[in-house]
């Protein structure tokens, strides 16, 4: 709160900032930014400084690529604020507390005001945590995408939900939409997290002049998760299924588990039971009963996929 308000009273009047610096802040910020060109409402004069916070000026300006505002503008109606509330009486640390009681957040002013405005560590080790939950969300992304390729060359063990028609150069097939329009979030939230590293690098002695870079780059990084999460969620995990048949192929087929057989038959048995397999496109059942090694009793007490994945279901009672 502490380096949004500085934001706010700072960055859009400072006389060193580009005029144009407001049109980096999304709609969302700008919505709180009073019309500098308009006077406050008569009734804002009368009322105490709490008015300011809980209900601000309705009339707001939305900057366009045919408008130009002075800095004497936004100078004068910042002034105009500062003088407003401090005739009501406001103290240093006072619009926090405020705050803090109508969100209910542990607002607190920063502990050293100069060291907060001159470095922003706070906002880029934040930016860090988006990167780092971008990066486990695109690998869920990835493997989903990777799991449900198919529908006849890939693996095809999960089946996607069928939001579009069809592929543009293959009809009928369902496309991975969401899993990938996740991963394109997921790398624009690392790519803005480059951008506030290097905001962050911006800060000399009590002055960043980075920062509309950082908040803007922090707000859609949490507005890119936010809304890429939900819409994953809703639209892919919700109706994912798993395809069972395509499962027991590729668990009948694989020679991974020759690994269980390594303490019953010994590693140099179990390596050419796999390679026989491999060789002659069996499987292992087939190969290890073929010669001899073990009846079909045995093996299937051996070779159980269930008992080699931790937390996986029990295998069910034979009646």
């Amino acid at each position: 709160l502490e380096q949004f308000e500085w934001i706010l009273s700072q960055a859009f009047h400072h006389p060193d900032a580009p005029l144009d610096s407001l049109q980096l802040v999304p709609e969302t910020v700008r919505r709180m930014l009073p019309d500098p060109r308009r006077p406050l409402p008569a009734e804002a004069q009368q009322l105490p400084h709490e008015y300011l916070l809980e209900h601000p000026p309705q009339r707001i300006a939305i900057v366009d690529a045919e408008e130009e505002w002075s800095y004497g503008d936004l100078e004068r109606r910042s002034n105009q604020l500062a003088r407003h509330l401090r005739e009501r009486g406001v103290r240093k640390g006072e619009v926090v507390a405020i705050l803090a009681r109508r969100t209910g957040l542990p607002l607190r002013r920063a502990a050293d005001p100069f060291a907060a405005q001159g470095a922003h560590d706070a906002v880029v080790a934040f930016s860090g945590s988006l990167r780092d939950l971008a990066v486990s969300l695109a690998k869920v992304a990835g493997d989903v995408r990777l799991l449900a390729s198919g529908p006849r060359c890939g693996l095809g063990e999960l089946r996607l939900p069928a939001l579009e028609p069809g592929s543009s150069i293959m009809p009928g097939k369902t496309n991975p939409g969401q899993a990938e329009a996740l991963a394109m979030a997921c790398a624009r939230v690392c790519g803005l997290d480059t951008a506030v590293a290097i905001g962050g690098l911006g800060g000399q002695l009590q002055m960043n002049a980075a920062k509309p870079l950082l908040a803007v780059c922090a707000l859609e990084q949490i507005e890119l998760l936010a809304t890429g999460a939900a819409g994953f969620a809703a639209r892919c995990i919700d109706g994912l299924e798993p395809d069972p048949a395509k499962l027991a192929e590729h668990l009948a087929a694989s020679l991974m588990t020759v690994t269980a057989l390594v303490p019953r038959l010994g590693y140099d048995t179990a390596a050419a039971v796999a390679r026989q397999a491999l060789d002659s496109g069996a499987g292992l059942r087939e190969v290890v009963l073929e010669r001899g090694l073990l009846d079909a009793a045995e093996f299937d007490r051996l070779v159980d996929p269930r008992r080699m994945v931790p937390g996986a279901a029990p295998p069910p009672r034979q009646a």
